[in-house]
């Protein structure tokens, strides 16, 4: 599900229609199909999400912006509606894989499979390298 993307990271399957924040950061998507969305902390920590290749196929046509394409951010903030029926393929989930970049400061990440809630549940911990 993954394909042509590189890097270990999470897919996550998508179960709304709304992306939000997942923190306080600037905020940037790479084409106007917004395929490529990255989010860089003021720690530095920098997380990437990648819709599925084939969206891009689809030119922009599912996904409503709600911010533009580089923009200052906040916590649980809306940032896209999708159409979830129009960009999915048959026989396969929806969703997006999350890859963060390595980061002099991360030791370890560590994460659970199973259900979370968007904005409620932790997805990942973080280690951080002791001093």
């Amino acid at each position: 599900m993954a394909s042509g993307l590189s890097g270990d990271g999470l897919w996550l399957e998508l179960r709304g229609t709304t992306l939000y924040s997942p923190f306080t950061a600037l905020f940037s998507r790479s084409n106007h199909t917004g395929q490529h969305l990255q989010f860089i902390h003021s720690s530095g920590l920098k997380l990437v999400l990648d819709f599925p290749l084939y969206c891009r196929d689809k030119h922009g046509v599912g996904f409503h912006w709600l911010v533009s394409e580089q923009a200052q951010v906040q916590a649980g903030q809306a940032l896209l509606h999708y159409d979830k029926a129009l960009l999915s393929k048959p026989g396969l989930s929806f969703g997006l894989f999350l890859r963060i970049a390595p980061h002099s400061k991360i030791q370890s990440i560590h994460c659970r499979a199973g259900y979370h809630q968007a904005l409620q549940d932790d997805l990942l911990a973080i280690q951080l390298v002791s001093a």
